[in-house]
């Protein structure tokens, strides 16, 4: 049953066998939605652009794509290319199409399935429509209607369908459109290019053609003079003109492109990377970007240990960056919120250790965006920080739901009022909540918004998704906090070790929470989003969970008993 509609990935990729590092388009994976017709592929896919465009988002999904060059046959079969090659783009495409609560028709669909998680990327295809058969085909709709006959009141709904339809294709102006002959590359058994078409190993990808203004050319070749006088300044101990020079945004990126070829880096250089940092910190006061300097771990400390004020930390394709480094920033500058260890040496052993022992040290934490933390696993390979399984629903089971292995009051906070404002409607659930729930009992609603990093009064399109939330069942053996939710209450609680029964727990209203995380040493959430979050709270009628009443518990304790009886 429902309206399917599958979207696919499709980039260029240079064959393990390439002799002229020829790249050739192939897919990388895709999502199936059971229910996703009319404008929804649509505005999915306008989704699916603007998450990838953020800064964070965009460098992971580089890193995946660089991760697949020269790995693969180009004819390679279902055994030698895994489901999921690209697993966070993959997954990012998946709430795109699941999850939209911008849009004044919010949308939310999709259980976290295992076609979620790890969809299979070598199947038997039934393509989706091109774009511009969708387009066609919406347009056409829209001429049948009003039909004859129609009353007042249906001709201006009509209308006003019309105009948001066009509102929506427009929205996807200036996006290139997919060729048959792109198709024909990516499964060659399965299209045939058009008569008279380009030969498949002549397919253009239209980011090949970049047209460069002649005006361009000098300046470029002016700026050909940063990188032999950057070293010419190292080499003579002396940068007063380059110091004026790192002023002018421009020069100072090519300043910072010339410092990241000295390797081992000089201390003398050291001098001139802190002003190229000062003059960049003029537009980004609380970020310090590092990548790819080839600075030692004690540099690293003492540049950053200057800026003490920083929030966010860029360290990726650092080649000597260490996992004791990671341990000393986060204890020595406490303000760092965010932290980019991609392209690093850092072993994802290493990471989860030190998120094991030492979990106060992520206390403050909110991104900490490293490639263990991006990967699917059936299960994950660290401890439950924070666990939300959704809606509790009681024709579900499994135990394992969503976790992460570390959180903030703030993050939490955020969570829940973007989860709440999904799942209800003007003061009522919706209703039958187990279609929102996936047979393992969470939705893409409920990993959506645990995996979403946004600031207070920023759009929830336009967030970042720093990790891949993996099922855990530890909250179900006292790691770590949940938060539960059924169709009309909720509560925080820390599940109990051992033997203790469900219903001994504690069920702390938000209140009750924020006053825990003060104890435990957590930093406070912003008080425009704890009074953002109430006031949603009270719109809904979301009551505190009562241990006698809510089958949520019920539920709660059969997993829990199920766990302990394993």
């Amino acid at each position: 049953m429902g309206q399917r509609h599958q979207i696919w990935l499709i980039a260029k990729v240079v064959p393990r066998d390439s002799t002229d590092n020829k790249a050739y388009y192939r897919s990388l994976g895709g999502f199936h939605n059971q229910c996703c017709y009319g404008r929804l592929p649509l505005r999915a896919v306008r989704r699916f652009i603007d998450l990838a465009k953020q800064k964070d988002n965009a460098e992971i999904i580089q890193i995946e794509l660089d991760g697949v060059q020269k790995k693969y046959s180009r004819d390679a079969s279902e055994g030698e290319m895994p489901a999921s090659p690209c697993p966070y783009t993959q997954f990012l495409l998946g709430l795109s199409c699941c999850v939209d609560l911008d849009s004044t028709e919010t949308y939310v669909s999709g259980p976290t399935t295992g076609i979620a998680y790890q969809p299979p990327c070598v199947v038997a295809l039934i393509m989706a429509p091109t774009m511009a058969t969708q387009r066609r085909g919406i347009y056409r709709e829209i001429l049948r209607l009003p039909q004859a006959g129609a009353t007042p009141e249906e001709q201006e709904m009509y209308m006003e369908l019309k105009k948001h339809i066009e509102t929506v294709i427009a929205s996807l102006d200036g996006v290139g459109l997919v060729t048959t002959e792109m198709l024909a590359e990516a499964w060659p058994g399965e299209y045939n290019p058009r008569k008279g078409s380009k030969k498949l190993d002549e397919v253009a990808d239209p980011s090949d053609e970049i047209a460069v203004a002649e005006d361009n050319i000098v300046p470029q070749l002016a700026d050909l003079v940063v990188g032999p006088a950057v070293k010419q300044s190292i080499a003579q101990g002396n940068f007063d003109e380059l110091e004026q020079l790192v002023w002018i945004p421009e020069k100072a990126k090519l300043i910072k492109a010339a410092l990241r070829e000295f390797d081992p880096f000089p201390d003398a250089a050291t001098q001139l990377l802190r002003r190229v940092c000062e003059a960049e910190s003029q537009t980004n006061e609380k970020e310090l970007d590092l990548t790819g300097l080839p600075l030692s771990s004690n540099q690293i400390l003492d540049l950053v240990s200057q800026r003490g004020d920083i929030q966010r930390l860029r360290l990726s394709n650092m080649p000597h960056v260490t996992i004791d480094a990671v341990r000393k920033l986060l204890t020595l500058v406490p303000p760092i919120s965010h932290l980019n260890l991609l392209g690093t040496p850092i072993a994802d052993e290493a990471i989860f250790e030190l998120l094991s022992k030492e979990p106060k040290l992520f206390y403050h934490v909110e991104a900490f965006i490293h490639p263990a933390l991006l990967r699917y696993d059936a299960t994950a390979s660290y401890k439950a920080a924070f666990t939300f399984p959704g809606v509790l629903c009681p024709l579900v089971g499994g135990g394992g739901c969503p976790a992460v292995p570390f959180f903030t009051p703030q993050k939490v906070v955020q969570m829940f009022f973007d989860f709440a404002t999904g799942m209800y409607r003007k003061g009522t659930a919706i209703p039958g909540a187990g279609f929102y729930v996936g047979l393992r009992g969470s939705t893409m609603l409920a990993t959506a918004c645990l995996a979403s990093d946004r600031a207070q009064g920023q759009k929830f399109g336009e967030r970042s998704v720093p990790i891949f939330p993996l099922f855990c069942k530890g909250y179900l053996d006292g790691e770590g906090w949940a938060l539960l939710v059924s169709e009309t209450a909720y509560s925080f609680c820390c599940l109990l070790k051992g033997e203790a029964e469900a219903e001994d727990l504690e069920l702390l209203d938000l209140d009750g929470f924020l006053a825990a995380m003060e104890a435990e040493g957590r930093p406070a959430p912003l008080p425009a989003s704890v009074s953002e979050l109430k006031g949603l709270i009270a719109e809904v009628g979301l009551k505190v969970m009562d241990k006698e009443a809510g089958y949520s518990l019920k539920v709660l304790t059969r997993d829990v008993f199920s766990y302990h009886s394993m």
